[in-house]
């Protein structure tokens, strides 16, 4: 054995003592031996190992036993902390654990004449390094930075007179999360949202560029109150860039049993490998046992199991917890393993992945999707598949789906009656298709049925949502092939259910069914081919195919023109949504703002349209109002339409989360952040409570909310929720003008906020890749996005080419805002830059330059540069 002034050795020895004292008897050796690859250590842990064993046996009946005793514990203790040794003002009461990173003390000491405990942490005296006695310090440092309710604070510091620093934490009268979970009988729904909390402070801590980096039950304890508390930062990692580097941090100090393979391989560390720590608790929290058994395996075999071996799913893994369903309210492991295959089991697998960036993106992606579970939402990883967002919604809305489930029977008895009576009296015409016509009726009111189901309260028995499919696939198989309008119509309403549901494919598959049934159908009523082309049209300008949408709702007006009996006012304004938004998006915003304007003023004086239907076409108006310079007109509409909806409805409801998220983009127009920041937080949080993370809804104020946070200098959190948009956009695969937006966002936020213009470079060139080529509003941003990064880096030719090509896109796209003064000033700098001053000059006009001077959206820096022009160049 080496001697006890090698630290380095003693530290190792300690570190591996104290595990291998918490593992079963029997199991020892194989740890030890798995543990370390030095033979040194490992004889000397299995010397000490025996001198303890056989302290135990004698039971102070051999002479000298309580020297032994005394010899083993000395790495960690000395004469300075025995019990009643007293630390500034703090008392020794007795030792709670110890570890390579430091010893820890129950403590007390007097406030106000009363005792307060704390958890006293300190350097063992034969471990007094200089690297150890850093990392102690940053572990203090790191502590001071934190204050949420879920991490153990610090109270109080100081140094010892040898030099080792000391501080004293909450004491936490507590036992570690699993054996609380287990002790307590919690089900899986009590013990998920228990790990919640733990997501919540490791997130926070994130948030604080803090890495936990040893997330195992052990340093997470839960009091008697119920409260989580999370523990032990000892080889917690700063990413602000002060601390020192990976290789210099955890020293190999971490558990296999919850170590991430970049730990492992001594590879960076990051945010992955503290959620990959969190998958290995919340694997254990629901199946009972851990996602590897390394029970008598060596080192070698450890490490290599970590790094290739992908655990089995929790579901499979039931069958060797010892009895752990009945600690979770389950009656067997089949049960158990039902309640976690499927969502469980896909959230635990994706947070065990092996490439960090094949994990969850963030601590926050992470809770959101065990929060769906929870709320019976879809989760990220399974948003497109079919049929699982309606099962989902099944799930939340059992009540209403029963009532749902009752209309459709009754949808069925009337399609039965009216295949019926064909069949009996296909003379009948006239009567036929009152009946197709009525059945008709029935399916779109089941229709919205399902689109305002989220309001009501789930009491009912759970209606599995394949009953209602099934049901509706043995109606339409019931139907007669001659019998096309009654398929073109059932066709059309599903088609219109799974546009709201952002299931695009299914949306197609529907409409095309639909257009088919309708070119079978020569004597199709007005009502029906306009539904038709309302559904193409909406398809085609939310795939940014702006002419084909032009098309369609051209021909839809030239039908209700020649029509004067025509009266479906749900399809009128649903082709006024839609032409406004084609407008728009096509580059014509001026002539969407009057179309809009013009359309909303005529449909309300409509008896037989509720104001309440024409809301939608309101907040699209005045979108484009706070986007084209009058954000004050829309926010005088919008504020009268959120006193209006707050006397007949709930704050989160649909229709006043759509008011709030437009009067978010009205606030940020007119400067009022902290009024934006408001309404956006609660616009975001009701969307979520009701629906879920999985809709382009959400995905646009998300990115709203991020780009106000960048802006006013929480880029972090900024960037996080714009991150969280293009996640929604990507995995809907039909918003290719939105993840270009969020491409956008981003390409700003590293530009203006952490000056990293090469990421800011590829974030723009993804960008131009999914810009649709319709879609020239996002062709001016992105270009324009791209000439000032361009103007950061010093590439003042590529910056003017750029900024020069998007001028024609951004005139067409919305007039004469002010975003053309603005493109202008930059094409008027990078001229200037390259010597091009009358190339300036021509850019810079005096209206131009006053627009610029007044105009105070912008960073000051844009108003500087031309300021700079001006006063070189004689403006």
């Amino acid at each position: 054995m080496k001697p006890a002034t090698d630290t380095t050795h003693w530290r190792q020895v300690q570190h591996l003592f104290d595990q291998a004292l918490e593992q079963p008897g029997p199991a020892r050796a194989g740890f030890i031996d798995a543990a370390s690859g030095d033979s040194a250590v490992v004889v000397a842990v299995r010397r000490l190992l025996t001198i303890h064993d056989e302290y135990l046996s004698t039971q102070d009946a051999v002479p000298g036993a309580a020297l032994v005793a005394q010899a083993v514990h000395e790495l960690s203790r000395d004469d300075r902390l025995l019990p009643g040794a007293e630390i500034g003002s703090y008392r020794i009461e007795s030792l709670l654990g110890s570890g390579g990173m430091g010893s820890v003390f129950l403590a007390t000491r007097d406030v106000d004449g009363r005792p307060q405990h704390v958890a006293l942490k300190v350097v063992p005296l034969a471990l007094r390094d200089g690297r150890l006695v850093e990392q102690l310090r940053r572990e203090r440092a790191i502590l001071a930075g934190l204050d949420h309710p879920d991490i153990a604070r610090l109270i109080d510091a100081g140094e010892l007179a040898d030099g080792r620093p000391y501080f004293a934490m909450e004491y936490v009268d507590g036992e570690r999360i699993t054996h609380y979970c287990d002790q307590h009988r919690l089900t899986l729904p009590a013990r998920l949202a228990l790990f919640l909390r733990v997501c919540d402070a490791v997130a926070y801590a994130h948030r604080r560029f803090v890495l936990h980096r040893d997330l195992k039950p052990g340093n997470i304890l839960v009091d008697r109150d119920g409260r989580v508390r999370l523990l032990d930062f000892g080889i917690a990692k700063a990413t602000d860039g002060v601390a020192a580097t990976d290789a210099t941090l955890d020293g190999g100090f971490f558990s296999p049993d919850c170590a991430a393979p970049e730990q492992v391989a001594g590879r960076t560390t990051g945010v992955a490998t503290d959620i990959y720590g969190l998958g290995c608790l919340l694997y254990e929290l629901l199946c009972g046992c851990k996602p590897f058994d390394f029970t008598d395996q060596a080192r070698e075999t450890v490490v290599e199991r970590i790094l290739k071996e992908d655990p089995p799913p929790p579901s499979r893994s039931v069958a060797r917890s010892d009895g752990s369903w009945t600690r979770r309210g389950h009656a067997d492991a089949t049960s158990l393993a039902a309640a976690l295959r499927g969502d469980l089991d896909l959230i635990a697998a994706k947070t065990l992945r092996k490439p960090p960036d094949d994990r969850y993106g963030s601590v926050d992606a992470l809770a959101e999707d065990v929060r769906n579970v929870l709320g019976a939402r879809p989760i990220a990883q399974r948003a497109r598949e079919r049929g699982y967002r309606l099962r989902c919604f099944v799930r939340r809305n059992q009540a209403a789906v029963g009532i749902a489930l009752l209309a459709t029977i009754v949808a069925i008895a009337a399609i039965g009656m009216t295949v019926q009576q064909s069949r009996r009296a296909i003379a009948a015409r006239a009567v036929a298709e009152h009946e197709r016509d009525h059945a008709r009726g029935v399916v779109e009111f089941l229709v919205n049925a399902f689109e305002n189901a989220a309001v009501f309260k789930t009491r009912s028995r759970d209606v599995r949502a394949s009953e209602l499919l099934q049901s509706a696939a043995r109606s339409l198989g019931s139907v007669p092939p001659s019998d096309t309008a009654l398929t073109a119509a059932v066709a059309q309403t599903l088609a219109q259910l799974y546009i709201r549901l952002d299931m695009m494919d299914a949306a197609n598959e529907q409409a095309r069914l639909a257009r088919d049934a309708m070119a079978r159908t020569p004597d199709a009523s007005t009502e029906s081919r306009v539904r038709q082309h309302a559904v193409d049209a909406e398809l085609a300008a939310l795939e940014s195919r702006y002419r084909d949408a032009t098309g369609s709702l051209d021909a839809a007006a030239a039908l209700i023109a020649a029509d004067p009996a025509f009266r479906d006012t749900d399809a009128e304004v649903r082709l006024a949504l839609i032409k406004g938004h084609t407008l728009r998006f096509a580059g014509h915003p001026a002539q969407a703002i009057a179309y809009l304007r013009r359309s909303y003023d005529a449909l309300r004086q409509r008896a037989d349209i509720p104001p309440a239907r024409l809301e939608p076409v309101l907040h699209m108006l005045t979108r484009q109002l706070s986007t084209n310079g009058a954000p004050d007109d829309a926010l005088v509409l919008l504020e009268t339409l959120l006193a209006t909806q707050r006397k007949r409805l709930p704050d989160d409801d649909a229709a006043v989360i759509g008011t709030l998220r437009s009067l978010g983009q009205a606030y940020y127009r007119l400067r009022r952040n902290d009024d934006a920041i408001d309404v956006l937080e609660r616009a975001i949080a009701g969307f979520r409570k009701n629906y879920g993370d999985s809709y382009s809804e959400l995905a646009y104020m998300l990115e709203q909310l991020g780009t106000i946070y960048s802006e006013i200098g929480r880029a972090p959190e900024g960037e996080q929720l714009v991150r969280e948009a293009l996640r929604i956009s990507l995995t809907l695969n039909n918003e290719k003008r939105s993840t270009a937006t969020y491409y956008d966002a981003l390409a700003l936020i590293y530009r203006n906020n952490y000056h990293d213009y090469a990421a800011a470079k590829r974030f723009a060139g993804l960008a131009f890749a999914v810009t649709p080529a319709e879609s020239r509003e996002n062709h001016a941003f992105t270009s324009r996005a791209l000439a000032e990064t361009l103007i950061a880096s010093g590439d003042y030719f590529e910056a003017a080419l750029f900024a020069e090509s998007a001028l024609p896109y951004m005139i067409e796209a919305c007039g004469d805002c002010q975003q053309v003064a603005y493109l202008n000033g930059d094409i008027a700098y990078a001229r200037f830059r390259l010597y091009d001053f009358d190339g300036a000059r021509a850019r810079l006009t005096p209206e131009i330059l006053t627009t610029l001077r007044v105009w105070t959206r912008w960073p000051h820096d844009v108003r500087m540069r031309a300021e700079t022009i001006a006063r070189t160049i004689g403006l």
